[in-house]
């Protein structure tokens, strides 16, 4: 079985309400996207751990899901896109 270990860290503000509307925006996001890297990771046999930081220089007052679900895609499909290229030239 692959390991697709994944952690969320936020950075700290004021305001705790937002900081974990933000870490559940990432999970939520993560977990909607997470299919094509277990695939990968299932047909190359390699395990992946890595923490997914979040860290806004503005405001936390404006977050929206789909900006996070957006940026997590691009994320994941360019996890995918490296470990398919560093494993095939193994």
């Amino acid at each position: 079985p692959c390991i697709c270990a994944v952690g969320f860290a936020v950075k700290r503000q004021r305001r705790a309400v937002r900081r974990n509307a933000a870490r559940r925006y990432l999970r939520e996001s993560y977990r909607l996207h997470k299919h094509a890297l277990a695939a990968t990771c299932t047909s190359l046999r390699v395990g992946v751990k890595c923490v997914i930081m979040y860290s806004a220089p503005q405001k936390m007052e404006n977050v929206e899901f789909h900006a996070v679900e957006e940026t997590m895609k691009l994320l994941i499909t360019s996890l995918v896109e490296r470990l398919n290229s560093e494993c095939l030239s193994c």
